[in-house]
């Protein structure tokens, strides 16, 4: 992943999980959510059923032990 994208994707996880929030749906590429896992180990990451999209990311259930 590129500098860029890295900042995105770690831009879009706090923003996502801002205000206590402990759970949430997201749309994740599979380089992301790899990338995501090695710097949250404690976010848990759920592909959700029939949750493939056309341009190639999926839904998943992200969700932390704790609110960050």
């Amino acid at each position: 992943m590129s500098v860029k994208a890295i900042e995105d994707v770690i831009g879009f996880i706090e923003e996502s999980f801002s205000g206590g929030r402990a759970s949430r749906e997201l749309r994740l590429s599979r380089e992301e959510i790899e990338y995501i896992r090695r710097i949250y180990p404690r976010l848990s990451l759920k592909e959700m059923h029939k949750g493939f999209c056309d341009d190639g990311k999926l839904w998943v259930e992200a969700s932390f032990e704790e609110a960050i």
